[in-house]
């Protein structure tokens, strides 16, 4: 289906209306810029105010000032944490379950943004718009599956599991 190309976001339900979160590398970009990492949301404990920062960058559309104190007065905090942590973690990076084995790379090296944005943006040829709009899961899967058809990387070595009982 077509709707299966739409970027992915995390949806729950406010009252009547249907909220999205999505966190691409703009929304961590605005959390940086407010003193928070990706990571806060992590944490054992999370204040409120963290919360509504990461609740406010993440959402896919923006719900006028005026309303977020509304919300905050409304919403159960442990519920709006849970959405968020969902949400980031939709972002990141899956981790095939089949794949037992992964070629390294002639230059792996520690992660790096600037090193991804290089290899999105210069080698594949993809806009600044196209790196920032997108999630860290996606630009990774993309850049793997770009360096493989490439040849600048190996497949993984994946299991083959066969349905012997459908046989």
């Amino acid at each position: 289906m077509l709707t299966e190309l739409l970027p992915k976001s995390f949806e729950f339900e406010f009252g009547d209306s249907k909220i999205a979160l999505r966190y691409t590398l703009r929304a961590f970009l605005e959390l940086e810029k407010r003193g928070l990492n990706y990571a806060d949301i992590f944490a054992k404990e999370v204040s409120g105010k963290t919360i509504l920062e990461f609740f406010k960058a993440g959402l896919v559309h923006p719900i006028p000032a005026e309303k977020i104190p509304e919300i905050a007065e409304i919403i159960d905090f442990e519920k709006l944490w849970g959405y968020c942590l969902q949400a980031v973690l939709q972002s990141f990076p899956k981790r095939e379950e089949n794949i037992v084995r992964k070629p390294p790379s002639p230059n792996d090296e520690p992660f790096s943004f600037v090193r991804l944005r290089t290899l999105i943006c210069d080698v594949m040829g993809k806009s600044e718009e196209y790196f920032w709009n997108s999630t860290l899961g996606e630009l990774i899967e993309r850049w793997s599956e770009y360096a493989v058809a490439m040849g600048y990387a190996e497949e993984p070595e994946r299991i083959l599991e066969y349905d012997e009982e459908g046989m």
